[in-house]
């Protein structure tokens, strides 16, 4: 019995050190080549041009996208209320990644069996939109977005990042912020 145990032992400790050096691998692996999240200090998405007159006056408008950039303290409290409550209403309490709330998805994925909610942070969507321009929904890529994740929070405030947020997201109809 006792050799039992010890061999039993030994096989569940070669199975964790299989199981970290290969979790340990894939995240140095996926972690490499991270976009450069400095980029975001001088965010500058396509806008719209406009056209005046010598007197001033708009004769057009030109643009891909219909995209206003609005400063986060000209946007009404009860906007950005709306989309932290909507999109990640614990925003203001984790670091990047919100495990509760990949775990509520999870477990009402597995009751609806399929997938109905997602888990993703403000901070992962943005990560998401404008640093990991592959849409592929892979374990890789999820890794990379929540490394960055982590990264942007680490660098910016909350408030740079409900701008960016804010100022990004896709409305519907060509309106983008």
């Amino acid at each position: 019995m006792k050799k039992f145990i010890k061999i039993s032992l030994f096989f569940l400790l070669l199975i964790f050190l299989l199981v970290a050096s290969t979790g340990i691998a894939l995240w140095y692996l996926w972690s490499s080549n991270l976009p450069y999240i400095g980029s975001l200090k001088d965010y500058n998405p396509p806008i719209i041009t406009e056209v005046f007159t010598d007197d001033g006056q708009i004769i057009g408008k030109f643009s891909d996208e219909k995209r206003v950039l609005v400063p986060l303290n000209e946007i009404s409290e009860h906007a950005i209320n709306a989309f932290i409550a909507v999109e990640d209403a614990r925003f203001f309490q984790h670091k990047g990644i919100d495990f509760f709330g990949i775990l509520r998805a999870l477990l009402k994925n597995i009751k609806a069996r399929r997938i109905e909610q997602g888990g993703s942070t403000i901070t992962q969507q943005v990560t998401k939109s404008l640093l990991l321009k592959n849409p592929a929904r892979t374990y890789k890529r999820k890794v990379r977005e929540a490394l960055l994740s982590l990264q942007i929070e680490r660098e910016f405030s909350k408030e740079k990042i409900l701008y960016l947020y804010l100022n990004q997201i896709y409305m519907g109809h060509g309106l983008y912020g």
